[in-house]
């Protein structure tokens, strides 16, 4: 099979993070389009932190990006906790604020 013709299915669209206690440095590989985006993103803004793996252009052809950054900029964040009040606030300042984009973008 022609590796182009190859299309990933979702559960293959994956990524992977690995770093140990030992290393200051985690390597991130990932198939997932969303995810390659911002992983590129990083490489392009922060090249001096954020670099290809080794013999990441083999990898490439298969779609894939790799990169190893510093491990502190890892994260798992988890789902802000909103009242019902806080959510009205924030979609009436949501909705305000898009309101007054959509009237300066006309003028």
């Amino acid at each position: 099979m022609n590796e182009k013709e190859y299309t990933y299915t979702a559960s293959e669209r994956e990524t992977i993070i690995r770093f140990s206690d030992a290393d200051d440095i985690a390597n991130v590989e990932s198939f997932n389009e969303s995810m390659k985006r911002k992983l590129l993103k990083l490489v392009d803004e922060y090249p001096e932190s954020v670099q290809f793996v080794p013999n990441w252009e083999k990898r490439k052809k298969y779609g894939g990006v790799a990169v190893v950054m510093p491990k502190s900029w890892i994260k798992i964040r988890t789902p802000m906790k909103l009242t019902d009040e806080q959510r009205k606030v924030m979609a009436d300042s949501l909705r305000d604020r898009l309101n007054t984009s959509k009237a300066n973008s006309l003028v």
